[in-house]
C-alpha cells in the first residue's frame, strides 16, 4: 500500500472464498503515512491545549503530537502564578506579610492567600478573654455574667422543713373561679420543703448533670378548705394558681441597664389533667398597688420526661424599674386535684450587660 499524502490514512484488507457473494470478513487499521525522506513530523501540526504550562510537539519517531510540560518555575497567569508539574499554581502572595495584631482578643488578622492582605476575622464565640473575665461574642469581649442566685438543691436537707425558706425561696397563692375571673389571694409565705403541698426536695429524679436531689414545685391541694365562699380545689372548678418562687426587693441602682437571665434545668413530673405550668420572671411595682410591669414565662405545661435547660431573660434597661420587686421561679395553675407536678434544678439568676 502506498499512501497519496503525508498524515493519518487507513488500510482497510477485506478477506472472502466465494467472490464476495457470503462469505466475507473485513479489518481495517489505521495508519500514519510519511513522507518518502522519512521525516514522520513533516506536514504534522499540533494544536495549542491554551494551558500555558504545557507544550504540544510532534514526536519524530511515531509522527504523533505529545503534551509535556514546561520547566517548573516558569511564570503563568500573566506573571501572577508558577508552572508546577504542568499545573499553574498561584503564587504565594502571602509570603513575607505580617499581619499587625490589633490588640482585640477576640479577633485574628490572618493574610488573605487570594490578595495578599490582612483580613480581621472573629474568634470563635464562647472563647475565653479578658483573663478569663468574660467571653468573646461577634468579636466584641463581654463580660461574665455576674451570678445573683445559684442552687443545684444538693445541699439542701429535704427532711427539713425550713429548708427551702432557709434559702430564700417563698410561695404566694391565687384562686379564680371557673372563668378565670379573680376571688382572692394569699402571701407571701416561706416556701415549704415536708408538707406534701406546694413544693419540695424531691430524690433520685436527677440525670448525670442533676445529681441526688431536685425542687418539685406543684399545686396547694389545702386550698381552701369545703363549706366556704373560698373552697379551691374543694369547689371543683376553682382554678388555684400556686408560686414558688425567688424575690430580689427591691431592684437596686446597680442592676439597671442589664438583662437579668433565669435559667434552670427541667423535666415532666406528674402534672395532668387540665394544669397548666410555666416558669417566669416578672416585676411589680409596689407603689401602684403591686402591679405587675413585667411578665416573661416559659410554658413547662408539656415537659419531656427527660431532663432539659430552659432560660428566661427580661431587660432591665427601663430605670423606672429601680426600687420594682423582681421575682423569678415557677407557676402552676389546677383544680380539682388534678396532678401539677414538674422538676426543677441547677437554678441560676444571673446578670450580664444589656446589649446595645
Amino acid at each position: 500500500y502506498t499512501c497519496t499524502s503525508a498524515g493519518d490514512d487507513t488500510v482497510t484488507i477485506l478477506v472472502t472464498d466465494d467472490g464476495g457473494d457470503y462469505c466475507m470478513d473485513m479489518h481495517t487499521v489505521p495508519v500514519f503515512c510519511v513522507p518518502s525522506d522519512g521525516d514522520p513530523c513533516e506536514g504534522v501540526i499540533c494544536d495549542d491545549t491554551g494551558n500555558e504550562c504545557t507544550a504540544e510537539a510532534c514526536n519524530p519517531s511515531t509522527g504523533l503530537c505529545e503534551t509535556s510540560n514546561v520547566a517548573d518555575g516558569t511564570d503563568c497567569d500573566q506573571g501572577a502564578g508558577t508552572c508546577m508539574a504542568g499545573s499553574c499554581e498561584p503564587d504565594d502572595l502571602c509570603l513575607d506579610v505580617v499581619c499587625e495584631d490589633d490588640g482585640n482578643e477576640c479577633t485574628a488578622e490572618l493574610c488573605n492567600p487570594s490578595t495578599g492582605l490582612c483580613d480581621t476575622s472573629n474568634v470563635a464565640d464562647g472563647t475565653s478573654c479578658n483573663d478569663d473575665t468574660g467571653a468573646c461574642d461577634a468579636g466584641i469581649c463581654e463580660p461574665n455574667p455576674e451570678t445573683v442566685y445559684e442552687q443545684n438543691f444538693e445541699s439542701l436537707d429535704p427532711a427539713n422543713p425550713n429548708a427551702l425558706s432557709a434559702d430564700g425561696w417563698l410561695y404566694f397563692g391565687n384562686v379564680y373561679d371557673g372563668t378565670g375571673g379573680f376571688k382572692f389571694g394569699f402571701g407571701p409565705f416561706a416556701a415549704p420543703t415536708t408538707s406534701g403541698q406546694i413544693s419540695g426536695i424531691a430524690t433520685g429524679e436527677g440525670g448525670p448533670d442533676q445529681g441526688a436531689q431536685q425542687l418539685v414545685v406543684f399545686s396547694n391541694y389545702d386550698c381552701c378548705g369545703p363549706g366556704t365562699t373560698n373552697e379551691g380545689h374543694f369547689n371543683g372548678t376553682d382554678l388555684v394558681e400556686t408560686i414558688v418562687f425567688q424575690e430580689i426587693n427591691p431592684i437596686p441602682a446597680s442592676f439597671m441597664g442589664q438583662t437579668f437571665t433565669f435559667t434552670f434545668d427541667a423535666k415532666r413530673g406528674n402534672i395532668g389533667g387540665n394544669t397548666t405550668a410555666q416558669a417566669f420572671i416578672k416585676t411589680l411595682d409596689p407603689g401602684a398597688g403591686f402591679a405587675t410591669t413585667n411578665n416573661v414565662v416559659v410554658d413547662t405545661t408539656n415537659l419531656p420526661t427527660d431532663w432539659g435547660t430552659y432560660t428566661v431573660t427580661l431587660d432591665l434597661s427601663d430605670p423606672l424599674l429601680e426600687g420594682q420587686i423582681l421575682q423569678f421561679g415557677f407557676q402552676t395553675i389546677a383544680s380539682n386535684f388534678d396532678p401539677a407536678g414538674n422538676f426543677y434544678d441547677n437554678n441560676v439568676g444571673a446578670l450580664s450587660p444589656t446589649a446595645p
